[in-house]
């Protein structure tokens, strides 16, 4: 008996790439209040992590990773029991303001920190990913428009 396994959908890919980006959080959460690194590849962890830019207003920056991929992450797990158009819509806003915030905080490692944190890259480039499923999700229900069209339709259903 042959078994066959279908290719996992964006939404599963969405919630595998939410877990790593989330455990990447946590485990920068704990190296900024316990000041230990473990396994930076870069070598500049440590600076990054100690740096004057590593919180805001006293809260380390993998807080609001943790916030961001926890959130992220519920929005997608709700997509598994109904899945609105306008939860669609909240995960690519939330992606797209991730990129720019993780964009920035390369910006501020380059420029103002002069130092890379490897773990901080890895929860850059699934906050990308998260982006580019996000979009590949958007493009299969026919643009914006088409996903704003869904919306209005289940809208008129359930209310009208």
């Amino acid at each position: 008996m042959k078994i066959k396994l279908s290719p996992p959908s964006t939404t599963q890919w969405l919630v595998v790439v939410n877990v790593i980006g989330l455990a990447v959080s946590i485990y920068l959460w704990h190296a900024v209040l316990s000041l230990k690194v473990l396994g930076c590849i870069s070598g500049g962890c440590d600076i990054v992590l100690t740096s004057s830019y590593a919180k805001i207003f006293g809260v380390p920056i993998a807080a609001f990773g943790f916030a961001y991929y926890s959130l992220n992450l519920m929005l997608t797990l709700m997509r598994f029991f109904d899945d609105y158009a306008l939860i669609r819509l909240m995960n690519w806003k939330l992606s797209i303001f991730g990129v720019f915030a993780s964009g920035y905080y390369l910006y501020l490692e380059l420029f103002k920190i002069h130092a890379i944190c490897s773990w901080c890259k890895v929860s850059t480039v699934a906050t990308i990913l998260l982006l580019v499923l996000t979009l590949v999700e958007i493009k299969k229900a026919g643009g914006i428009k088409g996903v704003l069209r869904q919306w209005s339709t289940v809208k008129c259903i359930k209310h009208g």
